[in-house]
């Protein structure tokens, strides 16, 4: 498999680094604008970016900015939220002094995420106190980077896929905790209410739950009257007893987030809940402490104990279903982070095998993978034959032969050989930790689409509470006997009814789900504008060698110009010093045929996507294009034909000259990829308009786009990098819309950063990679084609989420504030508003993680 080079991991805090932190507490759109605000206040911080569904904070320093990690983390804390931190010992080797000391200190201090580190000289041991989940590896590199070497581990390390699952366990353990807590007391003070209701038949006038079922309560109450032989008053008391516990123990994040909102001086989803509960709860327990005051005001003493734990029972419940549906939108990624192993077999001198955790690999190190086991770094192998299984990390479902010097990724699965490999890349060094890296870095960042539900978020709570004041207004003014019991319990619904999570969830979850199941497709997104601009895409731009071909040019034939058998070996000469594709093609070529590179190259000038002019032996010679050659005023007007039939072949002519004279024309042919027409007709199905744009000339350019479908009107030829840019440009303004370019080589970097979305194939160059918003983990086209159709359905399923979360809002706020009671006499209790709160954030958990089963049309066609 021949990946881009991949983003690697900063070393430390530099110009425009990123810092991610794991942020806990986090529980609406609120919560997430309240993080972001308090990140970016921080001196150095150029922006900070929130994701709710992963909570996860992706933290940007401003260019030559310092920040440490403790910093960032005491201004999360400070904001009322959590950073989950871990401790990491290292055995260091190598210290002599307290200088090294210093030096070790200092340089695990500038690794990302690292709060303080301290090493004892006596013992060699470096104990590292970090947020939850920087690497071992990438602390053990810092080490060594500074001089200094590590122990062995003795045992495998917690990874990024344990720690995420281990805190998203921890957070549903605590939220089934407080539920069960809730929900056991809500039921026994259901009970207890239902004997109130017997005793005190004036209390049946409520709204709550008990209430509103009426005659099943009351038989309940009926049955169990007489095995309370207390008071009415007694009774109440016993309720409080029962509910104020429960209430703080299963209410405390929520009480606790409302005040530190309120220290903050703003409100979020916290806020409503602990003003619903809150102001049931307080008003019971002064109806039960002080009922003749309420009688005196002429008001009855109801009492809501019930709805103040039932409505927090309901609240956690709906958010251990969406803690746990949450859960699996970023199964795909953990699944990619544990394909790899925990141990290897490292090879010995003698040629015995030790078990040692894959993290304490090195380079150069010699590892024995037998079969059916899983790679455990990137290298290359030494011994064996076998085929390895890919398809988790690129979506390739054919095993893929692997003898020695093939290149081997780590994660995929050995076949049934036994290979010797030589590692190259460990940890986070090595291509599938470039994958998750690059994944995760897509869900940390933000899609346009989302900015509407951030700008409503940003005053959703304080126009709520708004709404809720003026609602208990209307209804003390206009409302019917008794006034007070309706405004109190529309003002309650209306609170616990709103939800900011909806609109919070409503993008990033359908984000993580499709970014990790496009990582599986072989489609990985660098960010969240690329994919919505790629379900937007109007127009697909591709580059022809490396993008439509295979990009393996070979010499197919040699049209001899002059008699010199030595001007070809001046040419020989000069392509072998040149790093272009078709300049080794030539070379590999003319070698194959017997022509032997022979001259002193005293110069050599590359013309980018047009040839190479050097001196060789003292004389001209330039192997390039038929443009390049009349630049140079070179005559080709007699070798017109042999050109013309060059092309018709198709295939790229490169003209050779010596001394301003053409000595030889050279075909060189690149196969079309298999992918590529069956691509380009199911682009063209999906209503893209699809164009070629290359360096070649026309009639071979022409040639190649017939065979894969392409009109010659939508065909460039002759493009320069600059050239390619301004295709692009043009593209976009004919089109009326974004525009994909894809591209592989050195020259289409200018390009893919141009376009909307600048796709990158997978046997691209690193240059390529990092200018694109989308990298094909395979040279497979039609990957492209399951990326669109992938954007597409993301982008349908986050607005079917807003809406339902926009929708949701619009007509249960007002349900709540009792705009129907006046037509139809409905009310709605707090206990159903706070089950319709619960329920709406879990429905749109639920709608994303749908994309965990989107299949391609391709798959779908060969399945059927």
């Amino acid at each position: 498999m021949m990946l881009p080079t991949l983003p690697q991991r900063p070393s430390g805090p530099s110009e425009g680094s990123a810092i991610e932190l794991p942020v806990s507490g986090l529980r609406c759109a609120g919560c997430v604008a309240h993080v972001e605000k308090a990140l970016a206040a921080v001196a150095g911080v150029a922006s900070a970016t929130v994701n709710l569904a992963t909570a996860r904070a992706s933290v940007r320093l401003s260019a030559g900015s310092h920040v440490a990690a403790g910093v960032l983390r005491d201004a999360v804390v400070a904001a009322g939220y959590g950073v989950p931190t871990a401790s990491t010992v290292l055995r260091v080797t190598g210290i002599r002094c307290a200088g090294c000391v210093g030096t070790i200190e200092g340089a695990l201090g500038a690794v990302p995420g690292v709060l303080g580190a301290t090493v004892n000289l006596a013992t060699g041991e470096a104990r590292v106190e970090h947020v939850a989940g920087v690497a071992r590896g990438t602390l053990e590199a810092a080490v060594r980077s500074a001089g200094y070497q590590v122990a062995r581990e003795t045992g495998p390390a917690e990874n990024a896929a344990e720690l995420e699952e281990r805190l998203q366990r921890e957070e549903a353990r605590d939220l089934r905790r407080r539920l069960l807590v809730a929900a056991a007391a809500g039921l026994v003070v259901m009970a207890l209410s239902a004997i109130l209701m017997v005793r005190e038949p004036a209390a049946a006038h409520g709204v709550g739950l008990v209430h509103l079922l009426g005659a099943p309560m009351r038989a309940v109450g009926r049955l169990l009257d007489p095995l309370w032989p207390g008071s009415a008053s007694a009774l109440r008391w016993l309720l409080a007893a029962l509910c104020l516990p429960a209430w703080l123990f299963a209410g405390w994040p929520y009480l606790m987030g409302a005040v530190s909102a309120a220290r903050r001086r703003t409100a979020d989803m916290s806020t409503l809940v602990a003003l619903g509960t809150g102001a049931a709860m307080l008003v019971s327990l002064a109806a039960t402490a002080a009922p003749a005051h309420f009688a005196a005001s002429g008001l009855a003493a109801h009492v809501y104990y019930e709805a103040a734990v039932m409505i927090l029972a309901l609240v956690l419940l709906g958010r251990w279903l969406e803690a746990r549906a949450r859960s699996r939108t970023g199964e795909a990624v953990r699944e990619l982070v544990r394909l790899l192993p925990d141990l290897a077999h490292r090879l010995r001198d003698d040629g015995t095998t030790e078990d040692v955790p894959a993290g304490a690999l090195s380079a150069g190190d010699r590892v024995l993978v037998r079969p059916g086991e899983r790679l455990p770094a990137d290298g290359a192998v030494l011994a064996g034959r076998s085929s390895c299984d890919e398809s988790l990390l690129t979506g390739e479902p054919v095993p893929v032969p692997r003898g020695p010097g093939d290149e081997v990724v780590a994660g995929t699965l050995n076949g049934e050989g036994a290979l010797t490999v030589l590692v190259a890349h460990t940890g986070e060094d090595t291509s599938l930790a470039g994958i998750v890296r690059l994944v995760r870095q897509a869900q940390t960042t933000r899609a346009p689409v989302q900015r509407l539900a951030d700008q409503v978020a940003a005053v959703f709570v304080p126009v709520v509470l708004g709404i809720a004041g003026l609602t208990g207004a209307a209804w003390l003014a206009w409302g019917p006997d008794p006034r007070w019991l309706f405004a109190f319990t529309t003002t309650v619904s209306v609170l616990v009814i709103a939800c900011p999570c909806a609109l919070g969830l409503a993008t990033p979850t359908a984000l993580v789900v499709a970014t990790g199941r496009g990582a599986r497709l072989g489609a990985l997104f660098t960010s969240a504008r690329a994919l919505e601009a790629l379900a937007g895409a109007r127009a697909v731009v591709l580059d022809k060698t490396g993008t439509l071909t295979e990009g393996h040019p070979e010499l197919v034939d040699i049209h001899t110009l002059m008699s010199d058998p030595r001007d070809l070996a001046r040419v020989a000469a000069a392509e072998a010093r040149s790093e272009h594709p078709l300049a080794h093609a030539v070379a590999k070529g003319l070698a194959a045929r017997g022509v032997t590179p022979a001259g002193t190259v005293e110069e050599l000038s590359a013309v980018p996507g047009r040839g190479v002019t050097a001196r060789v032996d003292g004389r001209t010679v330039l192997v390039g294009s038929p443009a390049l050659c009349e630049e140079h005023g070179i005559d080709l007007a007699s070798h017109r034909a042999v050109l013309d039939a060059v092309a018709a072949r198709p295939a790229t002519a490169v003209v050779a000259a010596v001394d301003g004279v053409p000595v030889a024309i050279l075909a060189l042919a690149d196969t079309p990829r298999p992918s590529a027409a069956p691509t380009v007709a199911r682009l063209q199905g999906l209503g893209l308009r699809t164009g070629m744009v290359t360096g070649d000339g026309e009639p071979t350019a022409l040639a190649v786009a017939g065979l894969v479908g392409i009109v010659p009107a939508d065909v460039a030829a002759r493009q320069l990098p600059a050239d390619k840019v301004a295709a692009v440009r043009r593209w976009r303004e004919t089109s009326g819309g974004p525009v994909v370019f894809v591209g592989d080589g050195l020259n289409d970097a200018p390009a893919l950063a141009a376009a909307d979305v600048g796709a990158a194939m997978g046997s691209g160059t690193d240059v390529a990679a990092q200018a694109a918003g989308l990298v094909l983990s395979r040279p497979d086209l039609g990957v492209l084609a399951d990326a669109v159709e992938l954007a597409r359905s993301t982008l349908r399923t986050i607005r079917w989420n807003l809406v339902w979360a926009f929708g949701y809002n619009v007509l249960g706020i007002p349900i709540a504030a009792g705009v129907l009671y006046p037509a139809f006499g409905v009310l709605a209790s707090p206990e159903l508003a706070a089950a319709a709160m619960a329920f709406s954030s879990v429905l749109v958990v639920t709608n994303s993680l749908r994309l965990r089963r989107f299949t391609p049309s391709r798959q779908l066609v060969v399945a059927g």
